[in-house]
């Protein structure tokens, strides 16, 4: 039987969707969620779990999921080229600039609708006529406008003169003595028009006391800095960060991403990562490093399945959520809440007998609570996906919980406290596991995962490709810029999210996403990605309507945002 289901699901992979429901009504069955290669059937309760290694992955009834589209870095080397071989074709740059000015001008109003003031610091080159792009543009919205040259006029590029003079009204003028005044609108935003990413070594005098003036005025005026392109000061390939580099909170970079905005050492410089599309380039055919990529909303929303208007809450997903235990009553809250805003069609959370009470009080009415008196009592036989470990504690009796859920034959989310207790067991449970396993360590975790305390001389990304190389896992490595690894798949970089959610549950409602996630028949690696890019920008909206600030903002937050954040996944590009 179990061959005869093999040589079905080949025939799945390469045949046609008629074929697909063909079959699946000619066994009367549908096709289940899937998760990891190799390509793997299970037969259970009446369903067909499919593994694919296939571009695409199907859910019940043959509706198909495209698998995430692959945004590769490319180095400065690779970007120039592209650039120059555009221009040969008869591309005219300040068609480009005029095209990619407006791109970010969107990105820059969406983040802050609201008109304030934008002081635009300017290089002599074409990184220079971005930024006078940019304020102009904003200019024409109803922004005040301030131009801050690092140079006379006459070293200007002849394009980046012509936008100078394109400001035309919108600008005035602005020097190292100016200062704000309290009738200035604020918000304030600061444009890095200074350098490119053609920029090398140290700043040059004159541009490190323009990247030095700005990082200050950002500090005392509560400004938030736009780096067109990268942040100047920052070295384009390596991510090293050279004195009084601007410190940016967002980065709107060209086309693609550059291999230094994803190192380590440049986060605190790069801050919010969004990629400006560039479709003239991206039309080309083999550029990048296509071992490493940035998830986007782009690629995040291609990966989320589309329901068909016939879909019914069985077909969505049945999530179990093992979670809590005395004292921590809030994570299994949280992580149900993160499994029902990520769609999940039906949510079960089982939670010890001594906790029920005030689970069950907290908990969303949609959601069923079973407490179990012996961990023996979790039935997990009868779902499509399951997520194990915020607050179940390290006790015996967690143990053996965490036990029960990996003996569970279907996509398992592996978090906190039962990553603490995997990391004390035979680490040949991940050689290689019979189902899909999600792990979500943050780097404390991570750090008894490896059996050492990581520091700030480890390499993230290293460590998440060793990791599973030696692991059959999908690991989503958490972080101010989440890491995404699993075998013979991109590295991928996360590019969503702010400060604020250096607070407590966050990752809870990230694991009950992902559940949910994979309920629905994406990959664990798709779930990954797409649900560290959704949970950062839950946490984005949360702050888009002013009501709350970074300080204030909490994991709930999150729950509450996910519905605007998957909007956002299927309508911008960022």
């Amino acid at each position: 039987a179990r061959s005869a289901v093999f040589l079905e699901v080949r025939v799945l992979e390469f045949g046609s969707f008629t074929v697909l429901n063909w079959l699946a009504s000619l066994v009367g069955f549908g096709i289940a969620p899937g998760g990891r290669n190799p390509p793997l059937t299970v037969l259970q309760a009446g369903r067909i779990s499919f593994y694919s290694s296939s571009p695409f992955q199907f859910m019940s009834k043959g509706v198909m999921i495209p698998s995430m589209s692959i945004r590769p870095l490319l180095s400065r080397e690779e970007m120039q080229a592209a650039e120059e071989a555009l221009f040969a074709a008869g591309v005219e740059a300040e068609h480009l600039m005029e095209a990619v000015g407006g791109r970010m001008t969107r990105i820059i109003d969406r983040y802050f609708p609201r008109p304030g003031t934008v002081i635009a610091y300017v290089g002599t080159g074409h990184n220079g006529g971005d930024a006078l792009v940019v304020a102009r543009l904003l200019g024409e919205l109803g922004w005040e406008v301030f131009i801050r040259l690092v140079s006379d006029l006459e070293n200007l590029k002849p394009l980046t003169q012509q936008k100078l003079e394109e400001v035309g009204e919108y600008g005035t003028q602005w020097d190292s003595d100016s200062r704000l005044l309290p009738e200035d609108p604020r918000p304030l935003v600061l444009l890095d028009g200074l350098l490119g990413i053609g920029a090398r070594g140290a700043l040059r005098p004159e541009y490190r006391e323009a990247s030095a003036e700005m990082n200050a005025l950002r500090l005392a005026e509560q400004g938030a800095t736009f780096a067109l392109d990268i942040p100047s000061g920052v070295d384009a390939n390596t991510g090293e960060v050279f004195e009084d580099a601007v410190v940016s909170d967002f980065t709107l970079t060209v086309g693609y991403a550059k291999p230094g905005l994803v190192a380590d050492a440049a986060i605190d410089h790069v801050g919010r990562l969004a990629i400006v599309p560039l479709p003239e380039v991206e039309a080309m055919p083999g550029l990048g490093d296509r071992s490493r990529m940035v998830v986007t909303g782009e690629t995040a929303g291609a990966c989320l399945p589309r329901r068909r208007f016939s879909t019914h809450k069985g077909e969505a997903g049945r999530v179990a959520i093992i979670a809590g235990s005395a004292g921590f009553t809030g994570a299994p809250v949280l992580c149900a809440s993160g499994a029902l805003r990520g769609g999940a069609g039906l949510v079960t959370l089982f939670v010890p007998n001594e906790v029920h009470s005030i689970v069950a009080s907290k908990t969303p009415p949609e959601v069923m609570v079973k407490g179990f008196g012996v961990p023996e009592e979790i039935d997990l036989s009868d779902f499509d996906a399951a997520g194990v470990g915020p607050g179940i504690g390290t006790d015996d009796t967690a143990k053996t919980i965490f036990e029960i859920a990996l003996a569970f034959k279907g996509p398992l989310v592996i978090d906190a406290d039962a990553l603490t207790i995997l990391a004390y067991m035979d680490s040949k449970i991940l050689t290689d596991p019979l189902y899909p396993r999600l792990l979500t360590p943050h780097p404390g975790e991570m750090g008894r995962l490896l059996g050492e305390k990581l520091t700030a001389q480890h390499d993230r990304a290293d460590l998440a490709k060793d990791f599973v190389d030696r692991h059959a896992v999908t690991l989503l490595f958490k972080g101010s810029r989440t890491i995404v690894a699993e075998q013979e798949k991109p590295l991928a970089f996360n590019s969503t999210g702010h400060p604020g959610m250096a607070t407590g549950g966050v990752g809870d409602v990230l694991t009950g996403l992902c559940a949910a996630l994979i309920g629905q028949g994406l990959t664990t690696y798709d779930v990954a990605c797409a649900g560290s890019w959704l949970i950062g920008r839950a946490a984005e909206e949360a702050l888009r309507n002013g009501w709350l600030a970074q300080e204030s903002f909490v994991a709930g937050d999150v729950a509450e945002n996910l519905g605007r954040a998957f909007s956002s996944a299927r309508s911008v590009l960022d």
